[in-house]
């Protein structure tokens, strides 16, 4: 099976390393299209927090951001709940009843 993108063809199966940030630490863009892989899974909700969706935006997109041009997925940030939250708990709670996020607004600085 083969899914054809804007930026490749998804020969299946296939591995996507997990570039959370945007990036994967140790290697540069050149680096992981060098190794053959599929493409990159990156996290809407790690950029939520990290506040770099702005910075993506002007870059032109995900793919112009990590300087690639390989298929880029993404995950909502199911599984992050539970490392963002316990890395801080001011990101949200976890409950029986569900999780509950919370991105606190930053402050501008003039």
């Amino acid at each position: 099976m083969t899914i054809k993108t804007k930026h490749g063809t998804i020969n299946f199966p296939a591995f996507f390393p997990d570039a959370t940030h945007g990036y994967i630490k140790g290697l540069s863009s050149k680096d992981i299209e060098s190794t053959g892989v599929s493409g990159v899974v990156v996290n809407t909700y790690h950029a939520l927090v990290d506040d770099t969706v702005e910075v993506i935006q002007k870059c032109g997109g995900i793919n112009k951001f990590m300087g690639i041009s390989l298929p880029t997925i993404t995950d909502s940030g199911g599984f992050q709940a539970m490392s963002l939250i316990r890395r801080n708990p001011k990101n949200g709670s976890i409950t029986s009843e569900g999780i509950r996020f919370k991105i606190e607004e930053k402050e501008e600085k003039h």
